[in-house]
């Protein structure tokens, strides 16, 4: 519910007898939007870790030109780097043989140069992801000042230039990329294992159906069957919500056995 003290957060209107509502916050003007962007993409360059081609093509709005990311050690042999190269175009001719090849052969209409190749801003998030991961690790091994001791891109960085892209989207009409939007799940910490989810779907699904038929069944031999620790199939055992699996499995074998379809799937090595 919305308090009258939260008014600062949200705007409502009367207009010709009708309310309408909006949020209250800051938004950058045309030069604010600016000045953060190319800082945002100064900070990538100082890194180094991107290469300053594919960080041109994003900040220069060529974002949806296609290019390949390759590796390749680095001079002294000791470490790796990431390069980027733009497919050359094809002539006309070469076009046009390669589409009689295809209609000839009854090949699909994908070469393996596309198979390789992703949109300079697809190739910047999946970088981004990258660095990212390197940040959270460093996070994780309570390193408080991970970004000043160890270098690194800051959060604040990776998801102003994310929503950048996320921006560009919006503005050219295309959908946003797949790692783009992993990138963002990312940002939002949204792709780990919470509020009591698993990441164990298909095996808890086969352990409620083994459960179902034989509720006695030890714990260390269901685990071996699912392929899970022994220590998760009995956090699994104590959870109201495998509990009610496990319930639902039964009925759903008891349906199949009194409409004699259960035989058949057992039989045929149907998994139910």
């Amino acid at each position: 519910m919305v308090k009258v003290e939260d008014e600062r957060l949200i705007r409502f209107e009367l207009r010709d007898g009708r309310a309408e509502m909006s949020l209250v916050g800051h938004e950058f003007s045309l030069d604010e939007w600016d000045y953060v962007r190319t800082a945002a993409f100064a900070w990538l360059r100082k890194d180094g870790f991107i290469p300053d081609e594919l960080l041109n093509l994003v900040e220069q709005y060529e974002e949806r030109t296609l290019v390949q990311p390759f590796v390749y050690k680095t001079t002294d042999g000791a470490g790796l780097r990431l390069g980027i190269k733009t497919p050359r175009k094809k002539t006309r001719r070469e076009a046009i043989a390669k589409v009689a090849e295809i209609i000839a052969a009854h090949k699909r209409m994908q070469t393996d140069e596309k198979k390789t190749t992703m949109p300079a801003s697809e190739a910047l998030a999946f970088i981004l992801r990258i660095d990212l991961r390197e940040l959270r690790h460093a996070e994780r091994t309570h390193n408080a000042a991970a970004v000043r001791t160890q270098e690194l891109v800051p959060r604040s960085v990776i998801a102003e230039v994310a929503m950048n892209l996320l921006g560009s989207c919006e503005l050219w009409n295309y959908s946003p990329g797949l790692h783009l939007i992993a990138l963002i799940r990312e940002l939002l910490n949204v792709d780990r294992d919470k509020h009591g989810a698993t990441r164990h779907v298909d095996a808890q699904v086969d352990a409620s159906y083994i459960v179902a038929q034989n509720p006695t069944v030890h714990t260390r031999e269901l685990a071996r069957k699912v392929g899970v620790n022994a220590s998760t199939i009995s956090r699994w055992r104590r959870s109201p919500e495998f509990k009610k699996r496990v319930e639902r499995a039964a009925r759903f074998i008891a349906s199949l056995k009194s409409s004699g379809r259960w035989d058949e799937m057992i039989a045929s090595g149907e998994r139910t």
